[in-house]
């Protein structure tokens, strides 16, 4: 059994200039690069539950939810998100 869950395809983060290839990859950007006040959002305590489930039971259909709500999250935040501090004023969650 593989260390690593790979993600159903690799997630473009251009604010962190890098590709997410791992679950695992897409747990440490939300814990501990995504601002605090930002990974509190309900799109990324989605996408960070549904990355948790597709690590326990490594299931095909999770782990392409979970990639899906990575992406979702990633798309719906703007440059600030890279500045700590600045809030967008268009903010959906």
């Amino acid at each position: 059994m593989a260390k690593f869950v790979d993600l159903a395809h690799q997630v473009c983060a251009p604010l962190w200039r890098r590709r997410v290839r791992t679950v695992e990859e897409a747990l440490v950007l939300i814990d501990k690069e995504l601002p605090k006040e930002r990974r509190h959002a309900p799109r990324w305590r989605r996408a960070r539950e549904l990355l948790t489930r597709a690590t326990r039971s490594r299931d095909p259909s999770l782990i392409e939810g979970a990639t899906a709500q990575l992406e979702r999250a990633l798309q719906q935040e703007g440059p600030e998100v890279a500045e700590p501090g600045k809030e967008r004023s268009d903010r959906r969650d």
